[in-house]
C-alpha cells in the first residue's frame, strides 16, 4: 500500500490477463473499491484502506464486462466503470463498486483496522466497546506520561513514543474523561499537571502532523462537553491557532480543529468573541460550502465534515447571529440540509437546525427545545406543536 495500488502487480499478471487466462473480473483487469463497507470487507482481512479516488467520467453498468480495458474504455469516452448496485438479476452487482484502471486515480489515504461483527440477519454492524476493552485513566500513571512527552528529541522513535503516549492521553480522555481530568490536568500536583498541559499545547503544535492530530484529539476528548477543561484548552491553544488549522492542507488536522471550536465556543460567549474576531466564522462558511459540493455530487458525501462545521457555526451564532443572518448563502445551505430528510443523516439535520434557530433567535435558546434534541421547527405555540 506504501507503493500505491496497482492496476497490474506482476509481469505475469498482465500477461495473464492478456492472453485471457484465470478468472476473469467483472470489468476486466482495474483497481476495484467500493463506498459500501460490508462488501470491502468481504475481501478483507482484519483492515480496508480508505481511499481517495479520481473516478472522472463514470460509465455506469448493470452487467458485467469482462474483456472491458482502459483503452477500450476511453474510447467510450469513459474513465472508470460504476457498478450499479442492485442488478444482480441482470448479471451485474449487488452493492456499489467502481473499477479504476490507472493507478493515479486511486490515492489510499489511511489503513482502518476492525473486528468483523455481524448481526443473526449476517449484516455488517457496529460493534459496541464492551467495558473490557475501555481505556481507564489507572493504566498509566502521571509520571509516566510527563516523562514520554517531555523526552524531546530529533529522533523518530522519540516521536514515536509522544505519538503513542498522545494517543492514549486521547483513548482515556474518550472513556474515562473525569478521572483522566482529575489525574492528569488539574490534580493537586499541580506543577506535574502543569508539564503535561505544557506539552499537550506543545504537541499540539508539532511539525509532525501525526503528534499533531493525536494531540489534538486528546484535546478534543478532554474537552468534549467539560467546561473547565474548556477554558484549558482555549488557554492552551488559542483561538489564532485553531482558526489558522482551519486552512491545513492535512484534512484531518483541519476537521481536528473545526471539532475543537464547536467544543470551546459551546459554553463561553467570550471565547465565541474571541473566535469571531479571530476570523473563524468566515473561514468556516468556506468549509461548509465545499462540502456541500461535494455532498450534491460525491458518491461518499463528507457528513462528519457538515456536522462538525454546522454545530461550530451553530455556537457561534449564539454571539453573531445578526452577521450571520445576512449571509444568504449559509442559510440556503441550511435549509437545503433541512430539505433533505431522507438523505442527510439526523446528526447532519439537528445541526443545520441548531444553526438556523440560533441566527432566527439570535442565540436565545429554549430550553425545552433543546432539552427534545431540537426535534421540532415549528413557530406554532408550544401546546400545539408535535414534538418527533
Amino acid at each position: 500500500v506504501g507503493q500505491g495500488l496497482r492496476v497490474y502487480y506482476t509481469e505475469s499478471q498482465q500477461q495473464a490477463t492478456d492472453e485471457q487466462v484465470g478468472r476473469p473480473l467483472m470489468f476486466g483487469q482495474a483497481v476495484y473499491v467500493s463506498t459500501d463497507l460490508e462488501k470491502a470487507t468481504r475481501f478483507a482481512e482484519g483492515a480496508v484502506v480508505l481511499c481517495q479516488c479520481a473516478v472522472g467520467r463514470v460509465m455506469d453498468a448493470k452487467t458485467a464486462s469482462y474483456a472491458l480495458t482502459r483503452t477500450k474504455l476511453n474510447q467510450l469516452g469513459f474513465d472508470s466503470v460504476r457498478a450499479v448496485p442492485g442488478c444482480q438479476e441482470q448479471g451485474g452487482c449487488t452493492s456499489e463498486e467502481l473499477a479504476l484502471y490507472s493507478s493515479e486515480q486511486v490515492l489510499p489515504t489511511h489503513i482502518v483496522h476492525f473486528k468483523l461483527s455481524k448481526s443473526g440477519l449476517g449484516n455488517l454492524v457496529a460493534q459496541h466497546a464492551g467495558s473490557q476493552n475501555r481505556a481507564k485513566a489507572e493504566i498509566c500513571s502521571l509520571e509516566e506520561v510527563v516523562d514520554i512527552l517531555t523526552n524531546v528529541s530529533d529522533d523518530l522513535e522519540s516521536d514515536a513514543s509522544r505519538i503513542a503516549c498522545c494517543k492514549k492521553l486521547g483513548d482515556i480522555a474518550r472513556d474515562d474523561q473525569s478521572k483522566a481530568s482529575v489525574k492528569f490536568l488539574t490534580n493537586r500536583k499541580f506543577l506535574t499537571n502543569r508539564m503535561v498541559v505544557a506539552q499537550l499545547g506543545s504537541c499540539s503544535r508539532s511539525q509532525n502532523e501525526a503528534l499533531q492530530f493525536e494531540a489534538l484529539r486528546a484535546w478534543f476528548n478532554f474537552s468534549f462537553d467539560n467546561p473547565t477543561n474548556q477554558n484549558m484548552a482555549m488557554q492552551n491553544l488559542g483561538a489564532s491557532f485553531l482558526t489558522l488549522l482551519l486552512d491545513a492542507a492535512n484534512e484531518s488536522l483541519q476537521l481536528r480543529a473545526i471539532g475543537l471550536i464547536w467544543n470551546l465556543t459551546q459554553h463561553d460567549a467570550g471565547s465565541r468573541c474571541i473566535f469571531i474576531d479571530a476570523g473563524a466564522t468566515q473561514k468556516l462558511e468556506v468549509i461548509l460550502s465545499r462540502a456541500m459540493q461535494e455532498v450534491l455530487t460525491s458518491m461518499s458525501p463528507p457528513w462528519g465534515l457538515v456536522q462538525l462545521t454546522l454545530g461550530a457555526l451553530a455556537n457561534l451564532a449564539m454571539t453573531c447571529a445578526a452577521s450571520l443572518k445576512a449571509k444568504e448563502s449559509l442559510l440556503d445551505v441550511s435549509q437545503d440540509l433541512l430539505a433533505m430528510q431522507l438523505v442527510a443523516p439526523h446528526a447532519v439535520q439537528q445541526q443545520a437546525t441548531r444553526l438556523l434557530c440560533n441566527i432566527i433567535s439570535e442565540g436565545d435558546v429554549d430550553p425545552e427545545w433543546q432539552a427534545n434534541s431540537y426535534s421540532y421547527r415549528s413557530s406554532a405555540p408550544r401546546e400545539a406543536v408535535e414534538v418527533a
